[in-house]
């Protein structure tokens, strides 16, 4: 345990004295290309809300409390976006809800609630992205409150149904889009940096240092996965914490934001060492390169200037980074989070666990 401490206490003290240079490569070139990046693309993101209400007729074959909830949730919430007709013939939309669609509700099954065309004019896609967003929030909100078919209703009293949900996803401007994708450019860039400096080291001679003391190799590396995770969660909360008190970005529960940045810290330390001690130092920092490449290319730093590669957003490598960033700034549940927070997790225990078996039972040239 001293040693270990002794580590950490050295990480810092190498954080201190490169603290300037840290900060302009891991925080300012992130932060300086989120702005810039959000600021030329502005208008990609404004709100297509900012349109005249679209005129739909709800057809109601369930006649239940639940679909009166519902209609009363376009009527009232919804004002700005859907203009509510009697007759279909000045609508753009006939909406259905369907039959037993309280039930449901209640039994926290998936309803379909039909859109039907009546005109030309193509507003389908947000208008079902609202429904969806709609039901997807009762259901979260159900779990994450232990709710029942006794007090379900609590649901349509709070303010999670209020369009502050719906609106946040809706209306994501460009800062947050670019705020949740440069970091996943930060990630990228500690891989790169963390493969780099281990081949340096080893080049250098300090890892025959290290094992020449009275140390095992696999609570060396053990040593490396903690001053890892916290050089890359020191730098990775700097970060949001900036975005977070501008309030663009990252503003929810500070617990789960937290839980999420040492997840992705430890993912990289983990990556960065498996990368280090499986290959050698042309195959590992081509790994590296690639990777940075592809979150060049697909990550969504290109989004506006190529529909082309948009298409490709998939093949982002920090995609599961990404998506759970941007569910927290949607949803702010941990029930949104979990499912890409545990992934991040075990993946990494899976290559902590392989590479100490690398570690342990290969031999290394040092």
């Amino acid at each position: 345990m001293m040693k270990l401490y002794g580590s950490i206490k050295i990480l810092f003290k190498s954080i201190k004295s490169t603290f300037l240079i840290n900060l302009a490569y891991f925080l300012i070139l992130p932060l300086v290309l989120a702005f810039f990046l959000g600021m030329i693309e502005k208008k990609l993101y404004e709100n297509p809300i900012k349109t005249d209400p679209v005129p739909i007729t709800i057809v109601d074959n369930d006649k239940s409390t639940y679909s009166a909830y519902f209609k009363d949730f376009c009527k009232n919430n919804l004002s700005e976006i859907v203009k509510i007709e009697k007759n279909k013939d000045n609508s753009d939309l006939q909406v259905t809800i369907p039959k037993g669609y309280e039930e449901h509700i209640l039994n926290k099954t998936q309803t379909n609630i039909e859109i039907k065309e009546l005109s030309s004019i193509n507003s389908t896609a947000l208008i079902q992205n609202l429904f969806d967003n709609y039901h997807e929030t009762i259901y979260l909100s159900s779990i994450e409150n232990n709710l029942n078919k006794n007090n379900i209703e609590e649901i349509f009293n709070k303010s999670s149904l209020n369009t502050q949900l719906i609106d946040s996803n809706i209306k994501q401007n460009s800062y947050e889009f670019f705020a949740i994708t440069m970091l996943g450019f930060l990630v990228i860039i500690f891989i790169t940096n963390n493969v780099a400096a281990n081949y340096t080291s080893d080049s250098n001679g300090f890892v025959k240092r290290n094992y020449s003391m009275p140390i095992g190799r696999l609570e060396l590396l053990m040593h490396d996965v903690v001053t890892s995770t916290i050089y890359a969660f020191t730098f990775i909360l700097l970060y949001t914490v900036f975005f977070r008190f501008l309030k663009i970005a990252f503003t929810g529960n500070i617990v789960i934001l937290i839980s999420m940045i040492f997840a992705i810290s430890l993912l990289i330390s983990s990556f960065t060492l498996f990368l280090y001690n499986f290959f050698n130092k042309t195959i590992g920092q081509g790994i590296a390169y690639a990777l940075m490449m592809a979150q060049l290319l697909f990550g969504g730093m290109l989004s506006g200037f190529s529909d082309f590669l948009d298409g490709f957003s998939n093949l982002n490598p920090c995609y599961i980074v990404t998506e759970m960033f941007t569910n927290y700034n949607i949803y702010n549940t941990f029930s949104s989070v979990s499912n890409y927070l545990y992934l991040c997790l075990i993946i990494s225990l899976i290559l902590i666990v392989i590479t100490s078996l690398k570690v342990k039972y290969s031999w290394r040239d040092i």
